[in-house]
């Protein structure tokens, strides 16, 4: 029997092949949860480029229904609250009960600039309404039904660039650090009512999101030459590699277990020693 045997996980922005959202949704699968997965289509934004052989969420579903788990796929918005309350009815109605929530959906790469203050409002707004008012939204519609039964484990996805700056991205840099103050607000209110809230702030990993930023952000060294991901991730990152999936799933699965009832508050990196703190 897994640890998370019974229980009910909602994750947001899932449909992508080699995302983390994917990864954390077969995680806790196998660690027994069922689980229900959202994107904003039936395949993500990346997930359209991929071979025709992936559906996005349906593939994720299939995934999980191989594990022994029920599994279900939702098309949500995280900026149209109408949605949000959809799905959370829609679990509610078909599986019951919501235990972990994960909020992974992430707003589109921002466009390369050579100035962050050249960013456009409509950008930034999107950084923000997706990356940061989308969690709160479904925040907002998760956390009544969990006070009700007086459990529950929220994690939300930042990033290391919620902890130190990402130049020329000052909106995705605005919403990871406003998700570990969000993390904070809530886990200091919710912890008298048996609820953990905590960030996970991946690092460099390998999935399509990272793949689709890589030309955008080409590094380049001392001399102006370009340095591919890998070889940057061997000179900047101890560890000497990027991560995966698995590395941040492998963190969700704990925190949502019964090991970690007495941690919360908390903005967990996991980047291989890249930022120390």
């Amino acid at each position: 029997m897994g640890v998370l045997e019974g229980q009910v996980a909602l994750i947001t922005g899932a449909a992508s092949r080699r995302g983390i959202g994917r990864g954390i949704a077969l995680a806790l699968a196998e660690a027994g949860a069922d689980v229900v997965v959202t994107d904003i289509g039936r395949r993500s934004l990346v997930a359209r480029a991929e071979s025709a052989d992936w559906r996005g969420l349906d593939s994720v579903v299939d995934e999980v229904a191989a594990r022994g788990r029920r599994g279900l796929g939702l098309e949500v918005d995280v900026r149209r609250e109408a949605d949000i309350r959809a799905a959370v009815a829609a679990t509610l109605e078909r599986l019951g009960r919501i235990d972990i929530l994960v909020n992974n959906a992430a707003p589109p790469q921002e466009p390369s600039v050579e100035a962050g203050w050249e960013v456009t409002e409509e950008e930034w707004s999107t950084q923000l309404a997706v990356g940061l008012t989308g969690a709160f939204l479904v925040c907002r519609n998760v956390i009544p039904h969990m006070v009700e039964r007086g459990s529950g484990t929220i994690v939300n996805m930042s990033s290391v660039a919620g902890k130190r700056p990402l130049p020329r991205r000052p909106g995705y840099n605005a919403a990871k650090h406003g998700i570990i103050g969000l993390t904070r607000c809530f886990a200091s209110e919710l912890a008298p009512r048996g609820i953990t809230v905590n960030a996970i702030c991946p690092g460099i990993i390998d999935t399509d999101r990272g793949h689709a930023r890589e030309q955008p952000m080409q590094r380049v060294d001392a001399l102006g030459r370009p340095v591919s991901p890998e070889e940057w991730a061997k000179r900047e990152v101890p560890a000497g590699h990027r991560g995966t999936p698995a590395d941040i799933a492998n963190l969700a699965v704990f925190l949502a277990s019964p090991a970690s009832r007495y941690l919360t508050g908390q903005a967990i990196s996991v980047d291989g020693g890249w930022y120390m703190a």
